[in-house]
């Protein structure tokens, strides 16, 4: 009897223009529900013969395909036909080039099953590829994956939930490269990059529980052939770990937690002042498109709860820009970041890192800063010990003209910035410092400003344990273009030091220094030069002897030489018209009076040439001696009296001041 369960079987070899063919199927068209099921076998099809049947969504398309799959296709009562898959499906150099952007892949594979139905469809398998790459004609981006593997289940339109895609499954990839070809840097690259559990309601929110990072770079240079060079990414880490990463309407990535280990970093700046590899990072970007309603797309909104270093991390820095080169890195201990969230750009973001420069300089750093807003903001504390400064002498020399042969420094820095107002204070305490000149124009420079040359301001602000100490306050618009942060701090450091030392030396001196200014000598080597002229010490016309009113100055001279033991003092003696014979006027035995200071004294002392009527003493020999005996008696108050060193005190050639008006007196002058 005629059964119409039967099955009406076909098989069939051949081939597809030159891929081969093999169907064997089992035909029920008289079943209750009618269908078909059998295997197909095709190998190396090509695609490009039948690119224009698939215009204009696959127009130009290239590759070869495979398939080696049973298939089963069926009437499902009334809900119409479905078709099922189960095997493999593979294409090979495929090529599929889309407006702006080519795709292409050296292999590609799925093994798994496939339903389709009216209603939907469902995949369930693993999808693997090679050399997989994505070009963006457009912005210049290579994406490149060297070996990627899908393994889950996707799920469109299931019952009770149409229109619905579902997703749930882990995702590997490796050897994963992004590529700026207009720039010649590799942005990112992933040695692997494992993504678990992922899962998908609908096409607007993606949620993966951890991420698993190897060998990850950021920012390296590329050679000619596209290959990275010698130097080393502008950061890299053997190992990231993401936590509860989630995507949301394609727009939003949030992050609750990002854990980096193996942290290093260089960042280099050549001979020719160009920063490595970050050079041409920053080249001008193109104006975003607009959509055709006119509105910019809203940005990507990136969330991340909490980002920190788990172990130590290592930050070098390289300048070939100054001469001798300049070294130097910091490990880090810990560093975190928490509430980044670039949606809400007023937001601040604590910042925290503690760490060392070189070997034993401790850094640490704490704050909020606000990346996002149009004009960054931030809000730090930063503190820096035993920082060795011989190291710095090639930036020292650029700012000041003089190189660092000793010393160490710690200090305290405040920096707050709001839209791009920049105001800080900076408190130095510099130990053991010496200096030497390197560079004649920048020192003159220098000490012009700051008035006295800088061996002299050090040795007036050097306490009796060799320390500096100085609040250096810092402002200034950091978005304006003319600003120049080397300019604002070498004023703001001659502004510190200038008012550290007139301040120590009115707290010395006081009641006296009204008479202390700066006075420029002469010139050596076609440099002028200036010393610290301090007040000098009055004598009756005539007389040779200390007076009464003089001693109290004296003591604070002495005092002066105690407390900061780097000074030296010249001790010149002149004599004046009012010395001479016929014009000699005493006014008793305490002397004349030494000017005391007022209110409203200036903060800086003022630049004045030192008198050009003194003459050298050698003519008159009585007036000579009277000079001389002046000074001596100067030197010999405070060396028998105080116990100053005698060598700190160089007494000078007896010299006349033919000013009609002139005082006799011993000048003191700290060179």
């Amino acid at each position: 009897s005629w059964d119409k369960e039967q099955a009406a079987r076909l098989d069939f070899k051949g081939k597809i223009n030159e891929a081969s063919l093999k169907v064997q199927a089992d035909f029920f068209p008289f079943a209750t529900l009618p269908r078909v099921s059998g295997n197909l076998k095709l190998e190396a099809l090509s695609l490009q013969d039948f690119a224009e049947l698939a215009a204009p969504y696959l127009k130009g398309v290239q590759g070869e395909l495979s398939v080696n799959s049973s298939l089963v296709v069926k009437k499902e009562n009334d809900r119409g036909i479905s078709f099922s898959q189960d095997g493999a499906v593979s294409f090979r150099q495929i090529k599929v080039p889309r407006k702006g952007v080519d795709i292409a892949g050296r292999d590609m594979e799925w093994d798994g099953a496939i339903r389709i139905k009216t209603s939907g469809l469902s995949a369930q398998g693993k999808l693997k590829g090679t050399d997989l790459a994505v070009r963006s004609m457009e912005e210049g981006l290579d994406l490149h994956v060297g070996d990627f593997v899908w393994a889950g289940q996707v799920d469109y339109g299931k019952e009770n939930q149409p229109g619905l895609l579902q997703a749930a499954g882990d995702l590997g990839l490796r050897h994963v490269n992004m590529d700026d070809m207009r720039r010649r840097l590799r942005l990112v690259g992933i040695g692997e990059l494992s993504l678990k559990n992922i899962s998908s309601q609908g096409t607007k929110q993606f949620k993966v529980p951890e991420v698993q990072v190897e060998q990850l770079n950021l920012i390296q240079r590329l050679q000619d052939n596209q290959q990275p060079g010698d130097d080393p990414s502008l950061l890299s880490a053997s190992g990231a770990t993401l936590l509860d990463v989630e995507l949301a309407e394609a727009r939003e990535i949030s992050i609750e937690s990002v854990e980096l280990s193996g942290i290093s970093s260089l960042l280099r700046r050549d001979s020719q002042g160009n920063w490595q590899p970050i050079g041409g990072l920053f080249l001008p970007a193109k104006e975003s498109k607009r959509s055709e309603t006119g509105k910019s797309q809203r940005p990507v909104v990136v969330k991340i709860a909490q980002a920190r270093i788990a172990d130590q991390g290592l930050f070098r820095f390289e300048d070939r820009g100054v001469s001798p080169p300049f070294k130097t890195r910091v490990t880090i201990s810990e560093a975190s970041l928490t509430g980044l969230d670039s949606g809400k750009p007023e937001q601040p973001s604590t910042v925290s890192l503690v760490g060392k420069i070189d070997e034993y300089a401790d850094v640490s750093i704490q704050g909020k800063v606000t990346p996002f807003t149009q004009r960054l903001g931030l809000d730090l504390a930063a503190t820096i010990d035993d920082l060795d400064l011989p190291g710095l002498s090639p930036y020292v020399v650029r700012l000041i003209g003089y190189k660092v042969t000793s010393g160490h420094l710690d200090t305290d820095i405040e920096l707050q910035s709001l839209q791009g107002d920049l105001k800080g204070k900076c408190k130095f305490t510099i130990s053991n410092a010496e200096v030497a000149p390197a560079d004649a124009k920048i020192m003159e420079q220098f000490e012009r400003q700051l008035r006295v040359p800088l061996p002299t301001a050090l040795a007036v602000l050097k306490d009796s344990k060799n320390k500096i100490k100085l609040k250096v306050p810092i402002t200034g618009n950091i978005t304006d273009p003319t600003f120049n942060f080397t300019e604002a701090f070498n004023q703001a450091l001659v502004k510190g030091m200038t008012k550290a030392a007139v301040s120590y030396l009115k707290y010395i001196f006081q009641p006296y220094g009204t008479m202390m200014t700066v006075v420029e000598l002469g010139m050596m080597a076609g440099t002028k030069i200036t010393a610290l002229r301090l007040d000098p010490v009055f004598f009756d016309p005539g007389m040779e002897t200390i007076s009464e009113n003089a001693v109290p100055y004296l003591e604070r001279v002495a005092e002066l030489l105690k407390t900061r033991p780097e000074i030296r003092i010249k001790v010149c003696g002149l004599a004046t018209e009012a010395d001479k014979d016929d014009q000699k006027e005493t006014s008793g035995k305490k002397g004349p009076e030494q000017p005391t200071a007022v209110e409203g004294s200036p903060d800086a002392p003022e630049v004045e040439p030192y008198p050009e009527e003194l003459q050298p003493l050698t003519a008159d020999e009585q007036l000579g001696r009277l000079a001389k005996q002046r000074a001596a008696g100067i030197k010999e108050y405070l060396v028998k009296n105080h116990g100053i060193e005698d060598d700190r005190l160089l007494v000078c050639l007896p010299e006349y001041d033919a000013r009609e008006k002139a005082t006799p007196r011993v000048e003191l002058l700290v060179p």
